[in-house]
């Protein structure tokens, strides 16, 4: 049996889900997958997990004692998520070996002393991007990367999927209002302070509606400052995947995204997605997203007035199919036996 050394910093989502992938995928041609955490855990336990539970993850010296037992093991393949990971892989000599490090977001090896670091011990290591655009950048320095997506188990999300009704009776919404979501960490990068902006144009035009808001961060509290009629913030939902189809559109605002995973999951939903082309949304969702035309509140309220008279019915059933052929177990599946050899 072949066997694949998975590290990755933490488990926090989406990580803990991703790493929970690439376990189901291997496991569908029979490969065994170790997958260590570097930290401790953060609430999420999964099958075939270690946590080696280093508290200060910026010292290089315990997180190489740590790993010092995993450096014996004749792994078929290590797989590192961030560069984190990959830090910890090397200290310990297995970014000499068969070694692919995950890039989940930009700028993975910007930094002249990564660059240096990558040169002096581990020029064996391939890189890949969990988009194209990510790889492309990583190929400037690298040459040769890879592609490997994020994935969603079609089979895992149907079974936990909640009813529209039922969704709504979980976050205790009242009515048939139509209903736009955001989701995710209300960071400002991700620019909820114009999801806001976006929402009161469209709610100008459709009296008739709400905005939810799950997720938690630093600028809820300026952001419930607003005020906004008909915005609910509901704060952190644990698998939040299971209430998505809540929403009538899902709206992401974010401007510079590696991927968007929240985005391949409400496709997975059936739920329209409102965002901006470039980057990440734009390779996930390919031509079934609602783009605004250009980066402005206004523009994104447009958006959201199309998406709103979406065929739902018909949108769902081409996400599903865009998700089998793209984003599905079985394509990460097919990729890790190709670097299996």
């Amino acid at each position: 049996m072949q066997r694949i050394l998975q590290i990755c910093p933490h488990d926090s989502s989406p990580f803990g889900e991703l790493c929970d992938r690439y376990r189901i995928a291997a496991e569908t041609f029979g490969c065994e997958v170790v997958t260590v955490y570097l930290g401790p855990a953060r609430g999420l336990e999964w099958l075939s997990s270690t946590y080696l539970g280093v508290q200060e993850l910026a010292s290089h010296r315990a997180i190489s004692a740590a790993m010092a037992p995993f450096a014996t093991t004749p792994w078929d393949l290590v797989i590192c998520h961030r560069y984190r990971a990959y830090r910890a892989a090397a200290s310990v000599g297995l970014a000499r070996k068969r070694c692919v490090v995950v890039a989940h977001e930009y700028g993975l090896l910007a930094r002249w002393p990564r660059r240096v670091h990558r040169a002096l011990f581990s020029r064996s290591c391939r890189f890949a991007g969990i988009a194209p655009a990510l790889a492309a950048e990583l190929g400037e320095i690298t040459g040769n990367p890879l592609v490997l997506q994020n994935v969603v188990d079609v089979a895992a999300a149907k079974r936990v999927f909640l009813t529209r009704v039922e969704a709504r009776e979980q976050l205790q919404l009242d009515g048939d209002d139509l209903t736009v979501g955001i989701v995710g960490r209300l960071h400002y990068k991700k620019r909820p302070d114009l999801a806001l902006d976006a929402f009161k144009g469209f709610a100008e035009r459709y009296p008739r509606s709400r905005l939810v808001v799950l997720g938690d961060g630093e600028e809820r509290a300026k952001l419930e400052m607003q005020a906004v009629p008909n915005a609910w913030f509901a704060g952190h939902v644990p698998n939040a995947i299971r209430v998505f189809k809540a929403f009538d559109i899902l709206l992401h605002t974010a401007e510079v995204e590696a991927f968007g995973m929240v985005v391949l999951e409400a496709m997975l939903a059936g739920v329209p997605v409102v965002a901006l082309r470039g980057y990440g949304p734009e390779y996930v969702l390919g031509d079934l997203g609602f783009f605004a035309a250009q980066d402005s509140a206004g523009a994104f309220a447009d958006a959201l007035a199309r998406a709103a008279h979406a065929d739902r019915a018909e949108l769902a059933t081409r996400s599903l199919a865009r998700i089998e052929q793209h984003f599905s177990i079985q394509v990460l599946a097919d990729k890790l036996k190709d670097l299996l050899g």
